[in-house]
């Protein structure tokens, strides 16, 4: 299991699974991430098979799933560390509907409730 959609499931109080199907099905589709670059050129210079490698519950999200997750739910999302500042990543239109936080250890993502 992925803590990226374990904290996300906090959050939308919904399976794990289910939005990590959900993000892997939204970036299958090629819809955009980024603006001015296709996603699937995105995902194929990381990885020629990366959504199906993104399905396995063992793989790790990161700034990818990240950004998917914004624009499907029209949320940002603030990724806190030991940094000073979090990064804040937002959906294409930078119009969300509210923003949650998640903290990153180095290698683990945990929701925090602020």
């Amino acid at each position: 299991m992925s803590c990226f959609f374990d904290s996300l499931s906090h959050f939308f109080n919904a399976d794990s699974n289910a939005l990590r199907n959900e993000i892997c099905n939204y970036l299958e589709s090629n819809a955009p991430i980024m603006d001015d670059i296709e996603t699937k050129t995105i995902l194929d210079i990381i990885h020629p098979d990366y959504v199906n490698v993104m399905r396995q519950q063992s793989t790790w999200a990161g700034g990818v799933e990240i950004s998917a997750a914004c624009n499907i739910w029209n949320i940002a999302i603030a990724v806190h560390s030991n940094q000073e500042k979090p990064i804040i990543f937002e959906p294409l239109h930078k119009n969300h509907k509210y923003l949650i936080h998640l903290f990153w250890t180095g290698n683990h993502y945990q929701p925090l409730r602020i």
